[in-house]
C-alpha cells in the first residue's frame, strides 16, 4: 500500500503525487538539493521482505546507474531507507512509444526510424555493456515532444551472466518475445533484436507481424509462423527496411543481426538526407524539434509512408548514402563493390589531438582462454594507439576544470595517467569525443582475430612488455613513456596492451558473494566503505609491478579484473575507443 503523501526520503525526495506503479510505488518527487522533478520506485513493503523480488529490483537499480547514454533515462541514485530500496531517476516529459502509437502521433516514417534509430543506438550500447534489456516494447520506449526516444524500465534486464532467471521461465512481453524466449530457453541479446523488430514493424504498419486471435496462436507462430509482409508493402516501406525487419524477425537466434551496429547503420544512411547533423551523430541528441523536408501527412496505415524522406529509396537498393571519413570530410572516389555499389573507405591510422587511433578491423574476434575459446563478430572501431597520457589528461583537466590526480602535477607528461576512477575515464573520453571500449574490443586490439597468446605473436619476450618477471627486476619496476615497447605492438599497432598500466574498459559486472569472500582484504581497505549498489567494470592488461609465471601471462590478455568504479591505484590508466563510421 502506497505511503500518504506528501513524505520525504533521506530528507533529500520530496514524494507528492502517485504515480503507479507494479512491483514498486512509483513517485513524482522533487528533489530538494538539486531543485528539479524527479520520479522515486520504492519497493513496497511486502515486496522488500521477498529475496527473490528485492534482488530483482537491487539489479534493476545497478544496471540503470550504470548505463549514461542519451538514449536511455538517467538514474540519479539508488539507496535505501529503513530496509526499502529506492531509485530516483530524471523526470520525462512527454509519454510512451505505445501511447504515441495508438493515438496515432507517429505521422511519417521518418519519425517511425528516426524513434526506431535511437532506440537501436541505446540497446546498442546496452549489449556493449553485456545488458540484455529482454523486455524491449514500445511501452518502454519514452519520446519527448521533439521526438527525442530514451529506452526506460530495466525491470527484467539482466546481465549475461547473471542467474536470477534461469533457463525454462519465460519473461517478457509476450507480442514481441522472440521464439527462444516463448520456449524457455536461454535469452540473449539477440532476443532483444528480435523484439526490436516486432516494435519496428508495429511503428510503421500500426499492426504486429502474426494475425492471431489467442495466446496459443501467438505462441504457435512466434515459434513457426511467418511475418505477414503485406502491410509493410501496404505503406510502401522500402525493400531495405522490410530486410531488416525480417533479419530481425529470424527464427534462429544466429540468424538475425549479430549486434545493433549494422542495425544502426542501415537506419542511419536511411535518414540521413532528412535529419540535421546533430542527429547523426551518435553521442548527442539534441532537444530542438526535427525539421522535416516536407509537411506531415496525417497517419493511416496508407500514409505512413516514406514518400517524405528526401530521395526516396529504389526498391532493394540504399538512398543517398553519404560517404565520410574519420575526419568528417567527404571520401573522395570511393572504391565500388558487387558491381558499383559505394563502401566505406576506413582510414588506418586516425590522428586526433588527444591521441591518434588505431582502426580495429570487423569481423569475428577469437577471445578467451585456450579451454573456453569463443568467436564473436564485431563492426569495426577505432582505439588509441597508446594509453592516456599525462599530457592529454592535463589538457582535458585545464579545460574542463576537472580535478588532477594524486601526484599529478610531478608526473611525467609522457606516462601514461594513473590513478584515475572510472568516471574520470568515461569523463575524459566523451570530453575528447571517443568513449570507453569494451572488453571484447580491448581483446581483439590487443590479440587480433586469431586470439594469439601475446600481441607480437606466441612465444614470451620480455624485452617487449613493462613487466616484472621476478621481484628484482629493477628494469621493468615503474611505469614507462606511453609510446614505449613499440616492438610489443599488437596486429593493429597498439602499444602497451599488456604490461605498464592496468586499463579500465566499458564493461560492468555484479559481483558475486565469493568474490567478496575472496577480496575481503582489498575490499575493506576501501573507504567510504562498500555499499550494495556500488557498480565495479572490468580492468585488462595487468601492470607494471605484477609479478607473474611466464606460464600465466597470457591471461593478461583474456581474462579480467574487477574493481569498484570509484577506486584509484598508481598503476591503473585507460585508452579510449571510437567508432567507425
Amino acid at each position: 500500500m502506497s505511503r500518504s503523501l506528501p513524505f520525504v526520503l533521506k530528507d533529500k525526495y520530496e514524494c507528492q503525487k502517485d504515480l503507479g506503479g507494479n512491483m514498486a510505488d512509483v513517485y513524482l518527487a522533487v528533489d530538494r538539493k538539486a531543485d528539479r522533478p524527479v520520479v522515486v520506485k520504492l519497493l513496497r513493503a511486502g515486496d522488500a521482505k521477498n529475496t527473490e523480488i528485492r534482488k530483482r529490483f537491487i539489479q534493476e537499480a545497478q544496471l540503470a546507474c550504470r548505463c549514461s547514454h542519451p538514449n536511455i533515462i538517467t538514474t540519479y541514485e539508488t539507496d535505501e531507507e529503513d530496509g526499502l530500496p529506492y531509485i530516483a531517476m530524471e523526470y520525462l516529459q512527454g509519454e510512451s512509444l505505445k501511447e504515441m502509437i495508438e493515438r496515432g502521433g507517429l505521422e511519417t516514417q521518418v519519425d517511425a526510424l528516426w524513434i526506431a534509430l535511437q532506440a537501436g543506438r541505446a540497446l546498442n550500447y546496452l549489449h556493449r555493456l553485456g545488458i540484455v534489456h529482454r523486455d524491449i516494447k514500445p511501452a518502454n520506449l519514452h519520446v519527448d515532444a521533439s521526438k527525442v526516444a530514451k529506452l526506460i524500465d530495466f525491470g527484467i534486464a539482466r546481465l549475461k551472466e547473471s542467474n536470477l532467471t534461469q533457463t525454462g521461465q519465460t519473461i517478457g512481453t509476450p507480442r514481441y518475445m522472440a521464439p527462444e524466449q516463448v520456449m524457455g530457453k536461454g535469452v540473449t541479446s539477440a532476443s532483444d533484436i528480435y523484439a526490436f523488430g516486432v516494435m519496428l514493424y508495429e511503428m510503421l504498419t500500426l499492426r504486429m507481424p502474426y494475425n492471431v486471435e489467442t495466446q496459443q496462436e501467438l505462441w504457435a507462430a512466434i515459434i513457426h509462423g511467418t511475418p505477414n509482409l503485406e502491410p509493410l508493402q501496404e505503406v510502401q516501406a522500402p525493400q531495405v527496411v522490410i530486410d531488416l525487419v525480417m533479419k530481425c524477425l529470424a527464427k534462429e537466434p544466429g540468424d538475425r543481426y549479430p549486434s545493433f551496429a549494422p542495425i544502426c547503420e542501415t537506419l542511419q544512411t536511411l535518414l540521413a538526407p532528412s535529419l540535421p547533423a546533430w542527429a547523426m551523430d551518435a553521442r548527442t541528441v539534441s532537444h530542438q524539434s526535427l525539421q522535416k523536408p516536407h509537411e506531415k501527412q496525417a497517419v493511416t496505415p496508407k500514409t505512413l509512408r516514406m514518400g517524405v524522406i528526401a530521395g526516396a529509396v529504389a526498391v532493394g537498393v540504399l538512398l543517398a548514402i553519404r560517404l565520410f571519413g574519420p575526419g568528417g570530410k567527404p571520401t573522395p572516389e570511393p572504391p565500388k563493390e558487387n558491381g558499383g555499389a559505394p563502401v566505406m573507405v576506413l582510414e588506418k591510422t586516425l590522428p586526433l589531438p588527444s591521441g591518434d587511433m588505431m582502426l580495429v578491423d570487423g569481423g569475428p574476434a577469437l577471445l578467451g582462454s585456450d579451454s573456453n575459446r569463443q568467436t564473436i563478430n564485431l563492426p569495426p572501431f577505432y582505439i588509441d594507439r597508446t594509453e592516456v597520457s599525462n599530457r592529454a589528461y592535463g589538457l582535458f583537466c585545464d579545460q574542463t576544470g576537472r580535478a588532477k590526480p594524486p601526484g599529478f602535477e610531478r608526473a611525467d607528461p609522457d606516462l601514461p595517467v594513473v590513478n584515475v576512477t572510472y568516471d574520470d575515464a568515461v569523463a575524459f573520453a566523451r570530453w575528447a569525443n571517443k568513449r570507453l571500449p569494451t572488453a571484447a574490443e580491448w581483446e581483439k586490439s590487443a590479440r587480433g582475430s586469431d586470439g594469439r597468446a601475446f600481441p607480437w605473436g606466441s612465444e614470451i619476450d620480455y624485452s617487449r612488455v613493462n613487466l616484472m618477471k621476478s621481484a628484482n627486476d629493477t628494469a621493468h619496476n615503474k611505469l614507462a613513456p606511453v609510446d614505449s615497447y613499440r616492438d610489443g605492438a599488437s596486429p593493429y599497432g597498439v602499444l602497451n596492451m599488456m604490461g605498464n598500466a592496468l586499463e579500465w574498459v566499458d564493461t560492468s559486472e555484479i559481483p558475486s558473494e565469493q568474490f567478496f569472500k575472496e577480496n575481503k582484504q582489498l575490499l575493506g581497505n576501501v573507504q567510504p566503505p562498500l555499499s550494495q549498489s556500488e557498480s565495479f567494470y572490468q580492468v585488462r592488461g595487468g601492470a607494471f609491478d605484477w609479478v607473474m609465471a611466464a606460464k600465466d601471462l597470457p591471461a593478461l590478455l583474456w581474462d579480467r579484473g574487477l574493481l569498484v568504479s570509484r577506486l584509484k591505484l598508481p598503476d591503473l590508466g585507460f585508452r579510449c575507443a571510437r567508432d567507425a563510421r
